[in-house]
């Protein structure tokens, strides 16, 4: 992703739940049990150089922002 002047902001892929850290599975389990797909993850890397996993929460406006050390972000 790119903003409006060309200069890179952020690239995200998708990863599966199943490949996460296991700080990140337990927060996630632990937190939202049941409430995660295993395709409903993405890897994100910001140019200001914060990495985070940005995961989809089943009935739920928000997605999460977690680093890979499991403490949530937002």
């Amino acid at each position: 992703m790119f903003n409006k002047n060309g200069e890179w902001v952020l690239t995200s892929w998708e990863v599966h739940f199943s490949t996460l850290p296991e700080p990140v599975k337990n927060r996630i389990n632990d937190t939202y049990p049941g409430q995660v797909d295993d395709d409903d993850v993405e890897y994100v890397e910001e140019a200001t150089g914060c990495t985070y996993y940005l995961i989809d929460i089943e009935n739920s406006k928000q997605d999460v922002k977690i680093s890979a050390d499991g403490q949530i972000l937002n």
